[in-house]
């Protein structure tokens, strides 16, 4: 049976006091519920609002506590009112619940209920009618004179609706101050629409560079992130952090005041940023919403390519500079190109320095291209700045450093030849030169200038031109041919020039290149300084030199002489019968000997090339002539090439030579007492010879030197004699010569020259001269 049809079989009494008792306790729970439900609403407000003022929660949290809250109200609400309202309580069970507040019924009133229920049940087994109908009159009697209602906690019913009135007034207040905004209405924006409202506080902080949540950084650069306690927050000295959050750990760092803003900017550099992350700033009473850093790439040349153009007159190609390299030295004049692809598509690409800037113009084929002309191109770094689509620009910009070098002269070498620092005016002066340069050569000249001694004498310069148009030598054939080195031996004759003695010449080589924008470029040699003397002065600095070079050959001679002793020695040591022999000395004075013999080689050899040089010089400046006219067989020539210097060179090539190859197998003789003496012997000999042709070669040196002297003696008074005539020749076109004859004692006037006007070679007594026009008598050259 069910309990609608087991309540309808119940006395009416009994019914309609279950009805009253049902809504009492409906009536009950309804209230219970409410204050519960609204007393923990109560409380997760207040639990949330302190929180969430403390600790400051982000969004994802306040969402989060959101949802926690909601869920502990549903959970009440169900446990408390949905739960208890949708549970039906049987009747046996509300009977039962009476008794046990009734004690008087005992259990009359649950037994009516059942007799009530079960009456056909009882009389089929045989229960009688009347007691049954009894038994349910009195418990109907008894029920009739009991209040069901009393069955509920009056004193519960009463508490629970006083917390209810207080939770219908606690929302009443929350909502209240929602309403009039403040406090309230910042938390409920906060944590129950998830607003981004910010609670009051003495400090504001402002994140840089965010939009919407979101902090867009280049990968792999370095990030330079500016905080800001914004100018209306009360506090703004106070020290700011950045909390980092990587998705496993995080973490806090300091952030660091710049000095702007009056201290309110604060700065942290990301360093290297690689992976994406999340951070937010605190400081003061202040923490920030978390932001999100996304990572794109920065816009860069995935391809750059750099190509210099030389100038034109270089006749050189244009070079592809290395990617990566620098910084790169162009020459002076040079044009710059470049070609450039970049990894994403660029609003902006712009190379620029430190006072320009060149737009860069995109091709058709998508690359990035520009050309720096001759004129715009200069030494500095240049740098390319770039921006993508979105305005994103790269921390590490591409750059590139350029250094400009100037076309640099020629470089010019030159050695004089056979010439020392002291000319006559009619010298010829060798030099030879080498020019280089780094493209080609276009000109060279011989250049010189000479002075006087006094002060007044006015210089004098000129040059000679060393490629002439259709020139034949080497130097013009190779000048102006595009070559860019040059090697040649040219003579500057300075007869022809007219210049005096007395001065000081100066001599060098001059090469131009064929730098046509800023040059040409000349390069010049070191200046040769050389001193233009008489011939006279010329020979007696020869014949000192040559006396030099004699000295040194008589000390060389003297060395000779000491080892000819020395092996003379030994010899007569080896010689001696029963002689003991120290044949390690013996082999110690071997090797210093050959060491000696060698060094008198050496040493003869550079005589001989002082002689020779000697020789040259006297060709150069051409005083052989002179002495030809004299006596051919007595020229300086003879004198130096076949008496001195052949004869040096032919004993140190053989004499020298042999002496050495002797004392080395004498050396190697060592232990062999007979095979040592020979040895020994032998080489003494060989010194006799050496020593016998250096004394030839000495008196050859000094039979030079003595018939130098009467050369230039007799050169001295022929100039005389030539000053004589001159100033006679002078006399007679003023017709006064007394001056120059008149005898100051009165005496007999010397006689005059013939009709040619020269006055008389005779000597002051009376005598003949010993010189016939000033030459040498060949009969007493010596």
């Amino acid at each position: 049976m069910s309990s609608a049809s087991a309540t309808h079989a119940l006395p009416a009494p009994i019914i309609e006091r279950l009805r009253g008792l049902r809504a009492r306790i409906v009536q009950f729970v309804l209230v219970d519920g409410l204050a519960r439900l609204l007393l923990t609403i109560i409380g997760l407000v207040l639990l949330d609002l302190v929180v969430d003022r403390l600790f400051r929660m982000d969004g994802a949290q306040r969402t989060i506590m959101l949802c926690v809250l909601v869920g502990i109200v549903v959970f009440v609400l169900w446990r408390w009112l949905v739960r208890p309202l949708t549970r039906r309580v049987g009747d046996d069970a509300l009977i039962l619940q009476v008794e046990q507040r009734n004690r008087q019924l005992g259990e009359s009133l649950i037994s009516t209920v059942q007799f009530s229920r079960q009456r056909h049940e009882l009389a089929g087994q045989g229960y009688s009618d009347a007691l049954v109908d009894a038994t349910i009159r009195q418990g109907t009697d008894l029920a009739t004179g009991i209040d069901f209602g009393g069955t509920i906690n009056g004193a519960a019913m009463t508490r629970n609706v006083i917390l209810m009135l207080a939770g219908i007034a606690g929302i009443a207040a929350i909502g209240y101050g929602v309403a009039s905004g403040g406090f309230w209405r910042t938390w409920f924006n906060r944590n129950i629409l998830l607003s981004d409202d910010l609670w009051p506080r003495n400090t504001r902080l402002a994140i840089l560079g965010v939009e919407e949540g979101r902090l867009v950084i280049p990968r792999g650069e370095d990030h330079r992130q500016i905080v800001e306690v914004l100018p209306d927050s009360p506090v703004s000295d106070v020290e700011v952090s950045i909390e980092f959050d990587d998705g496993n750990s995080r973490t806090t760092q300091k952030m660091r005041q710049t000095g702007m803003l009056d201290g309110r900017e604060h700065m942290l550099v990301f360093r290297n940023v690689a992976n994406p992350f999340r951070f937010r700033a605190s400081g003061g009473d202040d923490m920030t919403e978390w932001v999100d850093v996304e990572l794109v790439e920065p816009p860069a040349w995935s391809e750059l390519r750099l190509a210099a153009t030389p100038p034109a007159y270089t006749g050189a190609r244009g070079e592809v500079l290395s990617p990566g390299g620098g910084p790169y030295s162009l020459l002076e004049g040079s044009s710059l190109e470049i070609h450039a692809t970049a990894n994403k598509p660029l609003a902006e690409a712009v190379l620029s320095t430190h006072d320009r800037q060149w737009p860069m113009q995109r091709g058709e084929e998508g690359e990035y291209l520009l050309s720096i002309p001759s004129d715009e191109l200069s030494g500095s770094k240049y740098t390319f700045e770039l921006a993508d689509t979105s305005g994103l620009r790269s921390s590490r910009p591409a750059a590139f450093t350029i250094t400009i070098k100037p076309d640099r002269p020629p470089m010019v070498r030159a050695t004089l030849l056979g010439i020392s620092g002291l000319v006559v005016p009619r010298a010829r002066v060798p030099i030879s030169w080498t020019a280089t340069d780094e493209y080609a050569l276009t000109k060279a000249e011989m250049v010189y200038d000479w002075s006087g001694d006094s002060s007044d004498s006015v210089p004098n310069a000129g040059t000679v031109d060393l490629s002439p148009p259709g020139g034949t030598s080497e130097t013009a054939v190779q000048v102006g041919a595009g070559a860019s080195e040059i090697k040649s031996v040219d003579v500057l004759d300075m007869e022809p020039l007219g210049v005096p003695t007395g001065v000081s010449l100066n001599v060098a080589i001059a090469v131009a290149d064929s730098n046509t924008l800023t040059g040409p470029g000349v390069g010049l040699s070191r200046k040769f300084l050389l001193r233009v003397v008489t011939e006279d002065e010329l020979r007696a600095d020869l014949l000192r030199r040559e006396i030099e070079q004699r000295q040194a050959f008589e000390l060389i001679l003297k060395n000779q002489e000491e080892l000819q002793v020395d092996l003379r020695a030994l010899a007569a040591t080896v010689n001696e019968t029963g002689a003991t022999l120290d044949d390690a000395k013996i082999a110690g004075d071997m090797l210093g000997w050959q060491r000696r013999q060698k060094l008198v080689g050496t040493n003869m050899a550079t005589v001989a090339d002082r002689f020779e040089e000697f020789l040259v010089e006297v060709q150069n400046n051409r005083l052989d002539e002179t002495e030809t006219e004299i006596d051919a067989s007595q020229s300086i020539e003879v004198r130096f090439n076949e008496r001195i210097i052949e004869p040096i060179r032919a004993l140190d090539q053989e004499g020298i030579t042999q002496a050495v190859q002797l004392l080395d197998q004498s050396r190697r003789s060592i232990g062999d007492h007979a095979a040592l003496a020979v040895s020994v012997r032998q080489t003494a000999d060989r010194q006799d010879a050496i020593i016998e042709a250096m004394r030839t070669i000495l008196a050859a040196m000094e039979d030079s030197e003595t018939y130098q002297e009467l050369v230039n003696l007799a050169i001295e008074v022929r100039e005389r004699q030539k000053q004589i005539r001159e100033l006679t020749r002078e006399k007679q076109n003023n017709a006064d010569t007394r001056d120059i004859f008149d005898d100051p004692s009165g005496g007999e006037k010397p006689r005059q020259d013939s009709d040619d006007g020269n006055p008389d070679d005779g000597t002051a007594d009376g005598g003949e001269s010993p010189f016939d026009d000033g030459v040498p008598n060949p009969d007493n050259q010596n």
